[in-house]
């Protein structure tokens, strides 16, 4: 399928769809090519991850069963073996008795006359008696020995069938893993309030209220603007919410907009600081979505040159206001110039150069996601997760109670971060953090 649709979805002269209709059908199609990759990624690791399992079934069923009639075997001539010795240690304390009441009389009357109906032996009898016991004793030896290989065996057989159950167990950890890194390549299924977060038309309607809550605060006075400016301000503050849930915002960011939508007066501040940046993701999204998108620029063409005097200086979410500058605290060195030179300065320093992949990983036993700002791969085929932070995030990833940070010094080599790069597993095993001023 995922090659059908690559092949729907290209343009050149050995695409299947070529033409008009074709290039209409490929603007609609938006992310069916890359998650139909996904799913034959997805699928694919499944696959190996079945036909590893049914392998490791198969092997150690076959061990545990060579075992287990090994062990079998060797209970049954333990307890043959125990039985002889049994047998072996009554004829050896028998003729120990005989060896004994034999040499007595012997010695008594070796060298005087012997009591009527007293029988000395003589040496010939004591000889007798004396092989006998040496007899037993070496019977009881030998059954010992026997004892002794069986029970070697059927301890041998128990040490088989744990092996192969241990075997089995680490198959069966191996196979999980390779079913979640299946689940990771595949197209994740959104919450649902993260299916209203991604949606074009939460941008949308995130972006007509910003600009309906700006033209209020400068237009209107009274009952009426307040209600706007409270509903407005609600609808905005669960935006930064849903923001910062998703590490779209850090913390003291979703602190200053909560702030500022609870703060008499503030609503507009917030609005334009936080609002504006929500609203250029929505008009992207809007873009998509055609009319929406022109009732977006309609809107924000309404208003008068001097009320949009009071956008100059504030953040639309790309790192440049309403008239195409770089904002005060970006103009220096944008956002994304930070992640670039954060990078760079990581290569200057350790000669590596990191990939700029952005994926996401998580450990096993939590289901804390992490994303890095690089990765960078070292020689043993595991990676580096390459950190950049800068200006109040680099504060808030200091704070002793940092999730990010509380994730990071848990990564290690004994309890990796797992993810898919390429469509293939790989394994984070060290974070490395990189501060930019």
């Amino acid at each position: 399928m995922s090659k059908i649709v690559d092949a729907v979805n290209s343009t050149s002269q050995s695409g299947i769809w070529i033409g008009a209709a074709g290039d209409t059908f490929r603007t609609k199609i938006e992310d069916l090519p890359t998650n139909a990759r996904k799913c034959a990624d997805s699928y694919g690791i499944a696959r190996d991850a079945a036909a590893l399992w049914a392998g490791k079934i198969d092997d150690t069923q076959a061990r545990a069963d060579t075992a287990l009639a090994q062990a079998r075997a060797a209970h049954e001539d333990l307890a043959a073996a125990q039985n002889a010795l049994s047998q072996a240690l009554a004829v050896q304390a028998s003729s120990s008795r005989t060896l004994s009441r034999t040499q007595n009389l012997y010695d008594l009357y070796r060298d005087m006359p012997a009591p009527a109906g007293v029988t000395v032996p003589t040496d010939w009898q004591l000889r007798q008696a004396r092989n006998a016991s040496s007899g037993a004793a070496s019977r009881v030896n030998a059954a010992e020995s026997i004892k002794a290989d069986a029970q070697a065996r059927l301890d041998a057989a128990k040490r088989l069938v744990a092996e192969a159950k241990s075997d089995y167990d680490d198959g069966a950890r191996v196979v999980v893993a390779k079913l979640a890194d299946a689940r990771d390549a595949g197209v994740r299924a959104d919450t649902w309030w993260e299916s209203v977060y991604h949606s074009d038309a939460w941008g949308v309607i995130v972006a007509v209220v910003t600009v309906v809550v700006i033209v209020a605060a400068i237009v209107l006075s009274g009952g009426a603007a307040l209600a706007i400016l409270a509903v407005g301000g609600a609808l905005l503050f669960a935006d930064s919410y849903m923001a910062w849930q998703e590490g779209d915002m850090s913390t003291g960011e979703f602190a200053l907009a909560a702030a500022l939508t609870f703060v008499p007066g503030g609503k507009l501040v917030g609005a334009a600081e936080k609002g504006l940046a929500a609203a250029t993701r929505g008009v992207t999204a809007a873009t998509r979505g055609g009319k929406a998108a022109d009732r977006v620029a309609e809107t924000t063409a309404s208003l008068s040159r001097e009320q949009k005097q009071l956008l100059r200086g504030v953040d639309r979410g790309d790192g440049r206001d309403e008239f195409g500058h770089f904002t005060t605290k970006q103009e220096s060195r944008p956002w994304a110039d930070k992640e670039a030179q954060g990078l760079r300065d990581y290569e200057r320093h350790t000669g590596v150069k990191p990939r700029d992949d952005q994926i996401h990983v998580k450990q096993d036993g939590s289901d804390q996601v992490r994303k890095y700002d690089g990765l960078a791969e070292k020689p043993d085929r595991t990676f580096d997760g390459v950190e950049i932070k800068s200006g109040s995030a680099s504060k808030t990833y200091n704070n002793p109670n940092s999730a990010q940070r509380s994730f990071d010094e848990k990564v290690s080599y004994e309890n990796p971060a797992r993810g898919v790069l390429d469509g293939r597993p790989i394994e984070v095993t060290s974070v490395t953090v990189v501060h930019v001023k």
